[in-house]
């Protein structure tokens, strides 16, 4: 039995298939063993294994774009562990792609994959991984504590390595680091694609004519510094207000972080909570300045975003792009790690729009950070483990 390929995700029927894969189209009925596939394996069936399935993060859009785009590969499923840590609504939208199930499932999804990547915290691993007889992928996506705990979980089991970014290698082990493979983050430009002028995108989303934006996109939690924005438009005071768009898996956590931003910066802060994913381009487009102002990254795929789409970026030097910056030459306007509100002001206040840097990094982006680029990588890293035996 063999799972399916890319290309005959199309078909609109579905039936339920079983208790743990739950409705998915009939195209991937072999991809779970009920129907033998007769049609010649053409690549390694590859699973995923994640602690979490949110509403399209940065680990999420960068697996289903994956999926979407590279080719010679069998898609086997992903599993999707924690039950109060997975999007129910994402993870049912993403069975268009591959077939997805939770903890109960995670089994059959190993005997119909000859490798795994793994990703995050998923718990138990010795009950699982010690008698998997296929290869296992061990991923990060980001850098610091959280990332060299959970790679300490999967790295006995895993025969290779990957980062998102060179500074992500960090978080491995310094006796395995020159084992890690890069591999970018790649965006899908189609999807940052506008549907009108500046000053139609900033009215369509409730802000002020003659406002100057800062925005942010992205998941509002601390660990991304999410005040920055708020603390940046009160120091610069005039005409400046904070376009959020973005949410947290808690709602609690958005409230308070929306709450705390009106209090630093009354009546200059534009929140859009409901991430309308075919208006991408549209959010960025409405702003001045695209402000990324973690302390740690593995990506960012906000940030190759803003790249793309033209728009001047204030930055910390975090995720890729110092390895960016040092093979190209300055991208963004940097601010220090944990910079404080005049720092940031003065930052985007620097921010010249015609400079060279924006169009350098339109074109690094288009030419080194696609999604096509991110798969063929990909791709060919899975043939090769695949081909190992």
């Amino acid at each position: 039995m063999d799972a399916v390929t890319i290309e005959d995700k199309q078909r609109p029927d579905a039936v339920c298939l079983d208790r743990h894969f739950g409705v998915i189209p009939k195209a991937y009925v072999s991809s779970v063993g009920l129907i033998p596939d007769t049609r010649p394996a053409t690549g390694p069936r590859v699973g995923f294994v994640y602690p979490c399935w949110q509403a399209l993060g940065g680990v999420e859009r960068h697996t289903l774009s994956l999926v979407k785009t590279a080719r010679g590969v069998h898609w086997s499923g992903l599993a999707a562990l924690y039950p109060d840590q997975v999007n129910h609504e994402a993870l049912q939208a993403l069975r268009q792609f591959l077939p997805t199930c939770e903890r109960p499932g995670l089994r059959r999804l190993m005997e119909l994959s000859d490798i795994l990547i793994v990703w995050g915290f998923v718990g138990g691993v010795d009950e699982w991984l010690r008698d998997y007889r296929g290869k296992v992928i061990c991923i990060t996506h980001g850098e610091g504590a959280w990332s060299e705990k959970q790679l300490r979980q999967t790295l006995p089991y895993a025969q290779t390595l990957v980062s998102v970014s060179e500074s992500a290698v960090s978080a491995f082990p310094v006796a395995v680091r020159q084992r890690v493979r890069v591999i970018h983050n790649g965006i899908e430009f189609d999807r940052l694609a506008v549907s009108g002028d500046k000053a139609t995108c900033q009215r369509d989303l409730g802000i002020e004519p003659g406002a100057f934006v800062v925005g942010t996109i992205g998941r509002l939690s601390e660990e991304k510094n999410p005040l920055a924005a708020a603390e940046a438009v009160a120091e610069m005071g005039g005409n400046a207000v904070a376009l959020y768009v973005g949410d947290n898996g808690k709602a609690e956590f958005a409230d308070k972080f929306m709450r705390d931003a009106e209090r630093i910066a009354p009546g200059r802060i534009v929140w859009h909570r409901a991430v309308n994913h075919n208006a991408i381009g549209d959010y960025f487009r409405a702003m001045d300045v695209f402000l990324m102002a973690s302390p740690a990254e593995g990506g960012p795929l906000v940030s190759l975003e803003a790249m793309f789409a033209g728009v001047p970026q204030v930055a910390t030097p975090v995720g890729m792009l110092p390895e960016l910056e040092r093979r190209h030459g300055p991208l963004t306007w940097t601010v220090p790690v944990d910079p404080t509100p005049e720092q940031l002001a003065a930052a985007i206040r620097s921010v010249d729009a015609s400079d060279e840097r924006v169009r350098r990094a339109r074109d690094v982006a288009i030419d080194e950070l696609s999604a096509a680029v991110c798969a063929r990588q990909w791709g060919e890293l899975l043939r090769d483990v695949h081909a190992e035996g």
